[in-house]
């Protein structure tokens, strides 16, 4: 004797539901699943900091341009470029970095230690990474000078692939001025470590 039609829709429904309510929590527990986020490197966050801190020191000398101002956002952005040619040392061990001076002209710049006498490419702006006070992207800085450097005997700071200092055994010393007043900047010959002193 052949069952009625409607049964066995109502079987085919019931076998269907069944199924999807199966079916339901595995799909939303695969959606619910947090995805693995990527972490930053210590160097990556660094690199960020000293790209930040750069255009703060650029920034800031608008808001009052006088010689005190403007020695302060020099010494800021000196001390930023320098702590990015030492984290880029450490990162690019194969190549570190060295910071060039050139008193006479109020500048300095950023290269490998292989190619000390051509700039590396700044990763703000895709241009050369030089650096001279009261020019380009230091243009508000004007009337700030190198007005010395003790180096160890050259006219740059090198760093080794730790972040220390390679060419001297003492600390490193970079004097700005601006009119009558002047700073001073120190780097540590073991750890790299910038400092910067109070305004004379």
């Amino acid at each position: 004797m052949n069952r009625p039609r409607g049964g066995d829709d109502k079987e085919k429904v019931i076998a269907r539901t069944s199924h999807l309510a199966k079916a339901r929590p595995a799909a939303l527990a695969r959606r619910r699943r947090p995805r693995a986020a990527r972490g930053f490197t210590f160097a990556e966050l660094m690199i960020v900091v000293s790209v930040v801190a750069i255009a703060a020191a650029l920034i800031t000398p608008k808001l009052g341009a006088n010689d005190e101002t403007r020695l302060r956002a020099a010494a800021r952005l000196l001390l930023a470029d320098i702590e990015y040619a030492q984290i880029e040392s450490i990162t690019h061990a194969g190549a570190p970095r060295v910071v060039v001076f050139n008193t006479s002209t109020a500048t300095y710049y950023i290269a490998t230690a292989a190619a000390s006498g051509t700039p590396i490419t700044n990763p703000v702006g895709k241009i050369p990474y030089s650096v001279t006070f009261g020019s380009r992207s230091a243009a508000t800085l004007t009337g700030v000078t190198i007005s010395s450097v003790s180096l160890g005997g050259g006219s740059q700071i090198a760093f080794g692939s730790y972040g220390q200092m390679t060419q001297s055994t003492s600390a490193s010393t970079i004097t700005l001025a601006a009119g009558a007043r002047s700073i001073t900047l120190s780097v540590d010959a073991g750890t790299g470590e910038v400092s910067v002193g109070s305004l004379n």
